[in-house]
Formats: structure tokens, C-alpha cells, sequence
């Protein structure tokens, strides 16, 4: 009886130690995953700019707003420019009820 005590003390201890052999690897592997990502966003640099928007039919109304892209990425500039435009033609038919002085794209 006590050999099988022994034995299965030494098993039971043999199993806590292998877990925790086996946390420790996990933990160290998530740091390093973390490392990484931290490395990866750090080196995405963005580029954010200003702009006005001004109403056509009321050129005293204005607002500013603000874009951000990626430096380097082509097609993240784009979307933003193309951000810019959208907005621009939004606050204009909200504020003028059409985006131009053509009356085109009316809301009415």
C-alpha cells in the first residue's frame, strides 16, 4: 500500500511539474506574440490631414474634418481622398439640398 502511495505521488507530482513546464512555454510563446505585434504597429506610419469643407450655396458655412492614411499605401490614400469627396458632397446636400451648383443628385 505504501509503494502505491509513493508511486502515485510521484506520478501525480511528475504531471503538476510537465504543466507547468508547459505554461511556462505558452507564456513565454504569447510575449513573443505580443512583441510582434506591438513591432508590426509601430512600424505602420499614418499621415492625417486637415481639410474644409464649404457649403456652394452659402460659402460663409464651413467645417473642418480630418483623414488619416497609411504613408506608402496607395489605396489607403485613395479611400481617404475619396472620404474627403464623399463628405464634401454629403455636407453639401445636407446644407444646400443638392451636391452642386447643378442642382444634380437632389434630395427632394
Amino acid at each position: 500500500m505504501k509503494k502505491l502511495l509513493l508511486i502515485a505521488t510521484i506520478g501525480i507530482a511528475g504531471c503538476l511539474s510537465a504543466n507547468d513546464s508547459v505554461n511556462k512555454c505558452n507564456k513565454e510563446k504569447m510575449k513573443e506574440k505580443e512583441e510582434n505585434i506591438v513591432t508590426k504597429k509601430e512600424a505602420i506610419q499614418q499621415y492625417c490631414q486637415e481639410y474644409v469643407m464649404v457649403v456652394w450655396c452659402d460659402k460663409s458655412k464651413n467645417a473642418v474634418d480630418t483623414v488619416c492614411y497609411e504613408l506608402g499605401n496607395e489605396q489607403s490614400r485613395d479611400e481617404a481622398y475619396e472620404c474627403m469627396r464623399h463628405n464634401g458632397r454629403l455636407f453639401n446636400i445636407y446644407n444646400c439640398g443638392s451636391a452642386s451648383y447643378g442642382l444634380t443628385s437632389s434630395i427632394y
